[in-house]
């Protein structure tokens, strides 16, 4: 998707590399039924992050 266009329909499926969470999958999937990700005054990519991470026990 180009960057400075919005997306007009659902992520059926999002990638994650983060393993130490919960919702992480052994396929790099993220298995949240909802995600949320958040910093409304990002200006780039590194500035967002995703506050629906919760950590393996």
């Amino acid at each position: 998707m180009n960057d400075n266009k919005k997306a007009t329909s659902r992520v059926t499926a999002v990638g994650c590399c983060v393993e130490n969470c919960s919702y992480h999958t052994d396929t790099g999937h993220c298995c949240a039924k909802a995600i949320s990700v958040e910093n409304a005054t990002a200006k780039q990519k590194s500035e967002t992050f995703c506050s629906t991470f919760t950590p393996k026990n």
